[in-house]
């Protein structure tokens, strides 16, 4: 990944790319490169590890809208 921007989609289970939508947009400061993304099924809580920085990066939805996960 080499952006700094995730993006997070919401998706029928099965049927057209084109039905894709744009659910939310993190983004992360300009020097920050995505290493690694996990995702906490239980809370929806988003894991975002940084390149050479050593550190993970935690993101909490405030709600859950029609039960994403």
């Amino acid at each position: 990944m080499n952006a700094n921007q995730i993006s997070l989609l919401s998706a029928p289970p099965v049927g057209l790319i084109g039905e894709c939508k744009v659910a939310s947009v993190i983004q992360l400061a300009e020097d920050v490169k995505a290493h690694l993304v996990d995702v906490d099924l239980k809370t929806g809580a988003l894991y975002v590890a940084e390149i050479k920085a050593q550190q993970v990066q935690k993101f909490v939805p405030l709600s859950l809208v029609g039960n994403m996960l």
